[in-house]
């Protein structure tokens, strides 16, 4: 059979004809996101700058801050987002370190002011309680013309008949020494305050430190000298003269 070459088959001899469609791609050449390279800059996936800036507000002392970058990095390292481990990794311990030096130095610095105001506050009731004390000592000179007796008891002093109560909530120790009605002192002393004591004197009120020291005793007076007694051997008689 003759085919004229004006037809618009083409014979194909020996195979057949290729087609011109696309070739379908390779399951090998597939991209799979699982198996791409690390990430670089300007990848949607690099997450390199959360490691350095958690080192860097590490060395800053912004410890908070570090703690969570820190983390986020390490997190993206192990989803393969990021590739700086190590800074991620020393920016966390920085913060971590300088976090812990922070809650050091605050409960110190809280302590030591709670120390102060529980020392002040001592220090003020001490002041309240030997004012009390004195202006009452002062009141029975002045009312009975005698040097007043000064009991302390269980959260009170006594002066006289008359009971004041304590302020003073740590254990303290009252002093009185009395000379006259211008010469005499009651003092407070006591621990945990800023001060050891407080003093009470008629001629200058409260003052602070122990100032009140108790009156020397009396040396014992000399008993009277007993009188001469003979001694145990007679004097000897006089002898009458010879002749």
């Amino acid at each position: 059979m003759t085919i004229s070459s004006d037809s618009p088959f083409t014979p194909v001899s020996g195979q057949q004809q290729v087609s011109n469609a696309p070739e379908a791609p390779d399951a090998t050449t597939r991209e799979d996101p699982s198996h791409a390279g690390p990430p670089v800059d300007g990848d949607d996936r690099a997450r390199n700058w959360m490691g350095i800036a958690s080192f860097v507000t590490g060395v800053l002392g912004l410890s908070v801050i570090a703690i969570v970058l820190g983390h986020l990095g390490l997190s993206a390292h192990k989803k393969d987002r990021a590739t700086n481990r190590p800074w991620a990794l020393a920016g966390t311990i920085l913060g971590y370190i300088g976090l812990a030096a922070t809650v050091a130095l605050g409960a110190a610095f809280y302590l030591g002011i709670v120390d102060q105001w529980q020392g002040s506050t001592h220090d003020a009731r001490a002041q309240a309680d030997v004012n009390a004390v004195g202006r009452e000592m002062a009141l029975a000179w002045a009312d009975t013309g005698e040097a007043p007796v000064v009991v302390q008891g269980s959260g009170e002093y006594v002066v006289n008949s008359t009971t004041i109560e304590a302020q003073l909530a740590v254990d303290a120790t009252l002093t009185d020494a009395i000379v006259s009605p211008v010469n005499w002192c009651v003092m407070i002393a006591y621990e945990g305050g800023n001060q050891e004591a407080y003093t009470y004197l008629p001629d200058q009120g409260v003052v602070e430190g122990a100032q009140c020291e108790a009156p020397p005793e009396p040396s014992p007076e000399p008993s009277p000298s007993s009188s001469a007694e003979p001694s145990g051997n007679p004097s000897p008689e006089p002898t009458a003269s010879d002749g």
